[in-house]
Formats: structure tokens, C-alpha cells, sequence
């Protein structure tokens, strides 16, 4: 699941995942991700820090982690937007890794996605 409320980056992530043969499902705010990950198998997330409405990632993050069957699907924060104490909350809600945007290719990180999960 890549959740992500930037419209053109989401469609080319979820391009550049189905070419690494990703079958992928998207959301744009909490609430779209709460309802595609209570209605969809998932198995991985690309997660931003800031999305559509009032919650971000960070909240959740705290809805996965307090439900028993999502609290072992890996985490990906690919994020320009988190000060080091929202970092630090992350960490301790158990995100595999972090990103900064501004300092990875789209590529880099999507082929080591697929370098671990395929």
C-alpha cells in the first residue's frame, strides 16, 4: 500500500511498483488508508508523514500498531516532512526505514522494495 497525498508522485510510485510486479493499493489521507488497509490484504507500506484531511501517518501508525493483525507489516516512511521527534515516534512505533525525499531517487528506494519483498 503506498499512502501518499501528493496525486502525481502516488501514480508514479504506484507505476514504478507494478513494474517491479507490485500489485498496489493506494491512499491519499488517514481515512482512505484505514479502509483500504481493514478491506485489503496488505503486506507493505510506503507511508508520508503529512496527508489529505486532518490525521497524518503518524496517526497511522499508532491505528496499525494498536490492531494485532497489522502490527507486523513493514513500514516504509518516505517522507521531506518530519522533525526529529515525529522521527523518533515513528522509530518507536517500529518503522523498518526512513526516507527523506530530497535525499533518494524514486527508484533507489523502489528497487530496494523489490530487492526485499520480491
Amino acid at each position: 500500500m503506498v499512502i501518499e497525498d501528493e496525486k502525481v508522485l502516488l501514480k508514479a510510485i504506484k507505476i514504478r511498483l507494478e513494474d517491479f510486479g507490485f500489485s498496489v493499493v493506494q491512499a491519499e489521507s488517514y481515512q482512505q488508508a484505514i479502509e483500504k488497509i481493514e478491506g485489503d490484504q496488505i503486506d507493505l507500506i510506503w507511508l508520508d508523514h503529512y496527508l489529505i484531511g486532518e490525521k497524518d501517518g503518524l496517526d497511522f501508525m499508532v491505528y496499525i500498531r494498536a490492531k494485532k493483525k497489522f502490527k507486523n507489516i513493514p513500514v516504509y516512511l518516505i517522507t521531506n516532512t518530519c522533525s526529529s521527534d515525529k522521527y523518533e515516534n515513528y522509530k518507536q512505533l517500529g518503522i523498518k526505514k526512513y526516507y527523506m525525499k530530497s535525499d533518494v531517487e524514486l527508484g533507489q528506494v523502489v528497487g530496494e522494495l523489490a530487492k526485499a519483498y520480491r
